[in-house]
């Protein structure tokens, strides 16, 4: 799997990242108005939210000033949200992520093939129903696959929102876990 870095050589994530120009599995920003609690920037204003699609860190959020430049009157402020995905999740956001973008990309294709074929013109000249009756089967199979990848892609992000619960109470528990033990060496210290 070729590797796609949003990282920039200061180490944070590259501004408006979309990896090549394919989009992300999820909308990848936020403004600043759509998150909370706030994350103030250096220059005092919100930073906006972005999420990183970048094989190193998928899924992974970050914050950054909204304005982004100096010249626009920003800061060069950035900082992680989320920590590192373990090696299992990383795999899997990257094999979902793939996932999605393949079928966004055949949607794209079968919406072409049927543009095309309606503009061009490339039937020979029949009667209005025998047009109608070779346009039926291709529009007919383009809905189907359409409402296919559709459920597919209903049916990832279910998956990645159970996964991001998983990883939700597995870190409680393991929190949970630290406590306690600190709090026994804390009771029977001598």
């Amino acid at each position: 799997m070729a590797s796609s870095s949003s990282l920039s050589s200061t180490g944070g994530p590259r501004w408006g990242s979309r990896e090549g120009g394919r989009s992300s599995p999820i909308p990848y920003r936020q403004g600043p108005l759509d998150y909370w609690p706030p994350v103030l920037c250096k220059c005092g204003n919100k930073a906006g939210r972005l999420t990183a699609w970048s094989d190193e860190n998928p899924g992974r959020r970050f914050v950054k000033c909204f304005s982004a430049t100096p010249a626009m009157g920003g800061c060069d402020f950035w900082r992680w949200v989320d920590p590192p995905p373990s090696p299992f999740l990383r795999e899997l956001l990257i094999d979902l992520r793939d996932a999605v973008r393949a079928l966004r990309m055949e949607n794209r294709e079968l919406q072409g093939r049927v543009g095309d074929a309606a503009r061009q013109q490339i039937w020979p000249v029949y009667a209005a129903e025998e047009q109608r009756a070779l346009a039926e089967p291709i529009g007919a199979e383009t809905v189907a696959v359409v409402t296919k990848k559709a459920e597919e892609n209903a049916e990832l992000r279910c998956r990645i929102c159970s996964l991001e619960k998983e990883v939700f109470i597995f870190k409680f528990l393991v929190v949970t876990c630290v406590v306690v033990v600190l709090a026994m060496a804390w009771v029977n210290w001598p």
